[in-house]
């Protein structure tokens, strides 16, 4: 009976050691998810060389300076005969920059429409600083600010955003749609793959880890973003979306408040837009020029 009590307390101090040691090891993961976590959300890419002129369009390679004085490199692709044509400012995604976007470039400038395209601080030639929600948000302020000093108050802004530059965008709008000083608020706001709010997307990727909103430095809350402006909005979400699910984009979309609608994205991924962009090309245009002379009524 003793030889059998001791085994099982041999068994048992064993047992015990290498569960202290899992959760000691669980813990240190999560604190480095919390540490690092921003070096999970923020994937600064190099500069290519690919540009608009790759696919024969032309444009104008510019920067802008953001309130913390560093230069945002962007691409101007405006339609030349066209000067009154609507006008997308584009927020892209977590891993992208201007080089990966010069196929984008081309298919706005195919539908009829001007574009400023920009890279964030650290992204591409911008120049590096610190990346946050809100260095972000700051960084598309100064695109948007320089966008309608380049194009005047005769043209409707509409801004685009894709992925996590969906969060940036919808988050833009709703700052602009609540600030009286701008000469005029966007005409309308473009979701492609987006999200409710990081912490979703957090579970989603790391369903096993400890995770709770307030470990979060960065929110990105798109839906309560959504909510707080009446801007027209569409969203556009690939129906096989491995980054970000579908129903990740549905949340986001059942969050918005005022005019709304979606669109579906047949068969494709995450990335995968400029392969059947010609099949959407009319329901986005017609949402576009409805945006414009509704925002040109008002």
């Amino acid at each position: 009976m003793a030889i059998l009590s001791s085994t099982f307390m041999r068994h048992f101090r064993l047992l015990k050691r290498l569960l202290q040691a899992t959760l000691s090891i669980y813990l240190l993961i999560v604190l480095g998810f919390w540490l690092f976590q921003r070096s999970l959300i923020f994937k600064p890419q190099l500069p290519g060389e690919i540009t608009p002129l790759t696919y024969g369009v032309p444009y104008q390679d510019l920067y802008m300076r953001n309130p913390d004085g560093l230069k945002l490199h962007a691409w101007w692709v405006p339609q030349a005969d066209t000067p009154t044509a609507p006008v997308l400012l584009y927020c892209h995604g977590n891993a992208a920059e201007l080089s990966a976007l010069a196929e984008v470039a081309s298919i706005f400038h195919s539908w009829g429409l001007s574009a400023l395209l920009f890279d964030y601080r650290s992204y591409g030639q911008s120049e590096v600083g610190a990346l946050t929600e809100s260095a972000l948000l700051a960084d598309a302020r100064t695109a948007y600010a320089f966008l309608q000093e380049q194009v005047g108050s005769e043209n409707s802004i509409l801004v685009w955003g894709h992925s996590l530059g969906s969060s940036v965008a919808a988050n833009l709008v709703a700052v602009l749609s609540a600030d009286k000083s701008i000469k005029r608020a966007p005409a309308g706001l473009i979701m492609e793959g987006a999200f409710s709010n990081m912490y979703d997307v957090g579970r989603y990727r790391y369903p096993w880890l400890l995770l709770f909103p307030f470990m979060l430095k960065d929110p990105f809350d798109t839906a309560g973003y959504l909510a707080r402006s009446s801007t027209p909005k569409l969203f556009l979400h690939a129906e096989r979306d491995a980054v970000i699910p579908l129903y990740l984009g549905e949340k986001a979309y059942a969050a918005a408040s005022g005019s709304k609608q979606r669109i579906i994205l047949s068969n494709i991924d995450h990335n995968d837009f400029p392969l059947v962009q010609e099949q959407y090309r009319a329901r986005v245009m017609e949402f576009i020029e409805r945006s414009v002379a509704s925002a040109k009524g008002s």
